[in-house]
């Protein structure tokens, strides 16, 4: 495959067949860079400091480069599995759109917790690619079984209460206290930090908890310091 020398023209080439509004592009590098928080920091670090190192060039838009590319690839051949042809992510949305009861089964054995035989069954046609058609009644039954389930119990909900009072140092007591509106608002405020958000925190908080490693070591030995040779 032939590719431009200019990374920023890899860029404007390989974007659009992962997301067509260019309005989005910002954000969508910024998620992707935040995956891999440890690389991105070290490539930018580097390529604003570029008298550090071995003297090899390096440039944050390159890294990003290569990043899109590889989703690039990734994305056409998972939807050319699924579809039976190389598809953007619009293209794909309006595929879907076409089939909402696949989209549906799809969507639940991602998100939710079916019953052991059932998911068995989902998984095995899931798994059955463009080359194996699955008739788009197969996909509606199975979506109305679904459709049909229960709501599960949400029995997640005190041991996360539980294990939050406990991050904020609250007792356990505490926990009794809470009325059942101030435990929506605590559980809503924890759910409000997407998984990327959480990353970035993170990242922020190991740089933050090695500058100051480094500050304190430099002002415990400031007074072991050579005096400058006149």
């Amino acid at each position: 495959v032939w590719l431009p020398d200019d990374p920023v023209d890899v860029l404007a080439e390989t974007l659009p067949r992962l997301v067509a509004d260019e309005r989005l592009w910002p954000g969508y590098l910024q998620r992707l860079a935040l995956e891999l928080p440890g690389w991105s920091g070290m490539f930018l670090w580097r390529a604003r400091h570029p008298e550090h190192g071995d003297g090899s060039p390096v440039a944050m838009a390159d890294y990003l480069a290569v990043r899109v590319l590889l989703e690039t690839l990734l994305c056409e051949d998972l939807t050319r599995r699924l579809t039976g042809a190389a598809q953007g992510l619009a293209d794909l949305q309006a595929w879907f759109a076409a089939r909402p009861a696949e989209f549906f089964v799809r969507d639940a054995l991602r998100t939710h917790t079916l019953p052991e035989a059932l998911q068995q069954r989902v998984v095995r046609r899931c798994r059955v690619g463009a080359d194996n058609h699955v008739d788009a009644a197969d996909w509606a039954a199975l979506a109305a079984e679904i459709g049909n389930l229960p709501a599960p119990p949400d029995t997640t909900r005190v041991p996360r209460l539980a294990a939050l009072l406990e991050l904020l140092e609250l007792s356990p007591g505490d926990l009794d206290m809470l009325t059942p509106e101030d435990a929506d608002a605590l559980l809503a405020c924890a759910d409000s930090l997407a998984p990327l958000v959480r990353g970035e925190i993170w990242l922020l908080a190991y740089e933050r908890h090695y500058r100051e490693q480094i500050f304190s070591a430099l002002a415990a030995n400031h007074p072991r310091r050579k005096p400058v040779a006149q």
